[in-house]
């Protein structure tokens, strides 16, 4: 299992906001939930610079002058 945390930071603020945390059955599932939120963050904020995670690199990110968007992605250890 893996867990998505998507966390955004507006400049007013003093601390990140924890937008969600969702958990999904598979990597591929998390990821292609990461790119759908990514996506939602380029209709909202622009599109100036951003990372998309990927199965090495479990961590995305976006940013504009204003707002930065961080999503991480974990892999959830059960027994």
């Amino acid at each position: 299992m893996y867990a998505i945390a998507e966390l955004l930071e507006i400049p007013d603020w003093n601390d990140p906001k924890l937008e969600r945390i969702e958990v999904f059955d598979s990597l591929e599932e998390a990821l292609s939930r990461s790119d759908e939120l990514l996506d939602l963050y380029h209709e909202e904020y622009g599109e100036d610079y951003y990372e998309r995670a990927n199965s090495k690199n479990m961590f995305a990110y976006a940013g504009n002058s204003d707002v930065t968007w961080r999503l991480y992605i974990s892999e959830i250890k059960t027994k």
